[in-house]
């Protein structure tokens, strides 16, 4: 993932438009993947291809988890966090992939390197174990784990899958694509602003496009006047009282479901 830093400063003479849309989408892309597996980071769908005030508010959430400096742009700093935290990401999603792919209850025999996904993705999520980035340390990282853990013999292995299935267990619903987001507790209609309008408009958006609604909303954190008419023709499809306002039935039709 590249992310030009010199794309979002307002010396733009040297770029053209397409490539500026196309690295903000890839920003925004890239802080939604990491809002699934990072949950002090709000959820938000990906938004439109300009940098408006509901990507500045998520970059600035990205910055306050990490303890950067909060300036809701993706300086040197916060680029490298994102580029380092999206590795990481992909990595985890690649190893539960090949950890489900183990099935030690068969009894079929498995190489060493069969493992090593597991013990990895246990490493990401215990950093109280010694592990070595390079294959090459195996047989020294499981017995790192062996000892951590204190399962020794022919079991550690089984102990090693099933430990990283009981992590994979446990993890939210939110962390393998099924999004919930409460609803924010109080009705929402014109006038109201924020990220939550944002993730709303974005859901609304992605619903539209399944659906076949023919809605078309900007994204932009703001509950206008566009955003308005296009929940009142929610309401009227759903035999609702046409009002305009965001409330508990609403929101959880557009965002839950």
């Amino acid at each position: 993932m590249r992310i030009s830093v010199d794309l979002f400063k307002p010396e733009l003479d040297n770029c053209s438009e397409n490539r500026l849309c196309y690295d903000i989408k890839l920003l925004q892309n890239s802080l939604s993947l990491l809002s699934l597996n990072f949950f002090s980071l709000p959820f938000i769908y990906p938004l439109e291809k300009d940098y408006n005030d509901s990507v500045s508010c998520l970059v600035r959430a990205f910055q306050k988890a990490n303890m950067l400096e909060e300036t809701g742009f993706p300086d040197a700093a916060t680029t490298k966090k994102i580029h380092e935290l999206c590795s990481i990401s992909m990595r985890i999603r690649k190893y539960i992939d090949e950890i489900r792919y183990i099935s030690v209850v068969s009894g079929k025999k498995y190489e060493q390197s069969d493992y090593l996904p597991a013990l990895n993705f246990i490493a990401v999520f215990n950093p109280c174990l010694e592990i070595k980035e390079s294959d090459t340390f195996f047989q020294e990282n499981f017995d790192s784990f062996c000892r951590y853990y204190n399962c020794f013999g022919e079991n550690a292995f089984t102990n090693l899958v099933q430990i990283s299935e009981r992590i994979i267990s446990a993890l939210p619903d939110r962390f393998f694509g099924n999004i919930r987001r409460d609803f924010p507790g109080k009705s929402i209609l014109r006038g109201c602003v924020g990220t939550d309008i944002a993730v709303f408009q974005s859901c609304l958006r992605y619903k539209s496009y399944i659906n076949k609604w023919n809605i078309h909303i900007a994204i932009n954190g703001i509950y206008d006047d566009e955003t308005e008419y296009a929940v009142k023709k929610i309401q009227h499809f759903c035999g609702l009282e046409e009002n305009g306002t965001v409330g508990f039935f609403i929101w959880n039709m557009v965002v839950n479901q």
